[in-house]
């Protein structure tokens, strides 16, 4: 990238990063939005003194209609947040920096599911 614009390329190799736990077919770029915007506006409601944009989601995992994610955030620790698509919105189902075997089983995810594996 001698003389290239460095400026676009990292721009675009941190959406690429931002997004990359996305499978290639199995959800788009708009279902990790969508579960990072369901994330926020769950941990962020009012009342919580928590502000959307001070909610870090990343590393989020898809399987099926089913998504995890983790979370970073100066008042909430460190939670996997689990989230569910639901007549095709993502809701959020739990919030939890304990989990269990049992609590994929609690919240309805698959329990041979990769992402119950904590």
């Amino acid at each position: 990238m001698i003389g290239g614009n460095w400026l676009g390329f990292g721009v675009v190799l941190g959406a690429t990063l931002l997004f990359a736990p996305v499978p290639a077919g199995a959800q788009t770029t708009d279902d990790a939005i969508a579960v990072r915007d369901a994330i926020r506006a769950e941990l962020a409601r009012p009342g919580s003194g928590i502000p959307p944009t001070m909610i870090g989601v990343s590393n989020i995992r898809f399987e099926g209609d089913f998504a995890t994610a983790d979370v970073t955030s100066a008042d909430s620790g460190r939670p996997i947040v689990f989230v569910r698509r639901v007549e095709e919105r993502w809701q959020v189902v739990l919030a939890s920096t304990e989990v269990t075997p049992g609590t994929c089983r609690y919240i309805g995810f698959p329990e041979t599911s990769q992402m119950c594996r904590y």
